[in-house]
This record gives structure tokens, sequence and C-alpha cells, in this order.
């Protein structure tokens, strides 16, 4: 089973434009920048990746730390086939420590498959030994040094939120079978760190 090398370029325009269109709340406000001299790093304070026992077992499931940067690393083992129909998306923003929560946006995304790299859109991910795939054969699917995109999360879903890098957030991902139960879970909790960039200082005798 192989993963299709590339997407179509027009679905991942109106995937795009979609999500600038929807997440925006006041397309007349300028979105808030990051204050000079900074850069944006993510940090998990819970991060579980649950699969139906129907399908198979979570593994491992933890977050590394690397240079500054959160990796979530997962090791999943399939027993049965399975075919992904849709993936509801919940994500939540909350206040500092995860208090006075609010549904941010709720979305369904119904037409999975053909389109898997979307949702990968604004992830990196050092290593797969499988791709995130529509059909998940039987088998151990193993990801390592998988963590946002931020410039990608920032420029699609915090357009319009005013200091947005004071928030923290939560996430609800669930994968359901056209049989109609779930496969597997993603949820977790997320807060940016805005980190000085390290300026460069010239070596004795260089000006």
């Amino acid at each position: 089973m192989r993963f299709k090398a590339s997407v179509d370029v027009y679905f991942w325009l109106f995937f795009i434009a979609t999500i600038l269109w929807n997440l925006q709340k006041d397309r007349l406000r300028c979105c808030e920048a990051l204050p000079r001299g900074t850069r944006l790093a993510v940090r998990y304070n819970r991060f579980e990746w649950v699969i139906n026992d129907k399908f198979g077992r979570v593994d491992e499931v933890y977050v590394t730390q690397y240079n500054g940067t959160d990796f979530a690393n997962v090791v999943l083992t399939f027993d049965l086939n399975c075919t992904t129909q849709k993936i509801n998306i919940e994500i939540t923003k909350c206040k500092e420590y995860y208090v006075d929560c609010a549904n941010y946006r709720s979305f369904e995304l119904t037409q999975f498959c053909g389109n898997e790299k979307a949702i990968m859109f604004f992830t990196t991910i050092g290593y797969a030994n499988r791709q995130l795939l529509c059909m998940s054969g039987n088998g151990t699917f193993v990801i390592k040094n998988a963590t946002l995109n931020t410039d990608r999360v920032v420029g699609a879903f915090a357009l319009s939120l005013d200091k947005w890098w004071e928030q923290t957030w939560m996430w609800n991902f669930v994968f359901i079978s056209p049989q109609g139960p779930y496969i597997m879970r993603l949820t977790g909790q997320l807060r940016f760190l805005l980190l000085s960039k390290r300026r460069r200082t010239s070596r004795p005798g260089q000006h």
C-alpha cells in the first residue's frame, strides 16, 4: 500500500482558503504580530492518543524535547484494516492554565480519503514508517519527532486574536469509520511559548 506523493494543488488552495475564511473572527482587523525579537515554540501539557480496542492498541505515546522544541512520538498497532470515513475536530481556547475555556472552532472533515495530507499540512514529522492513510492496514504504525508547524498554525488559526500566544489551547480529533464507531482519538493541551532570538556575536578579531 503506497501513499500518494502529492495532493491536487486545487484542493490545497480550496482547503487553505476555507480555513482562512472560517477561522478569521474579524476580517477587518489586522492580526497581532509576535513581539519583535522573539520566536514561537509549542509546549504540550498533555498529549493522548487512544485507539478503539476493536481495531488495535497504542503501544507508546510520549513527548520529548530537543533544542527548545517539543516532539510528539507514538507507536500504534492495528489488528484489523480500517477506513477513516470522517474526522471530527474540536479546538478549545482557554485562559492561562486551561481555565475559563470556550469552544473556538468545531468542524468535520467528511472527505478525508484521497486528501490525507490536508490534515498533515499543520504538522512536521521527522520519521514515519507509514503515512497517515485513509486506510490503515494491519501492523505497526510509528511516528517520531512530530510537531506543529507553527508558521502554518499561526497563519490559519490565530489571524484575528489579540495576543493569541498568551492563550492556552485544547484539541480533540476523532477518526470515525464508515460503520460508525470511532477508530482513534487524539486529545491534548498545548500552550505557546515565546523565546528570545539569539543574536549572533562577532568572534574576536571580526568586525
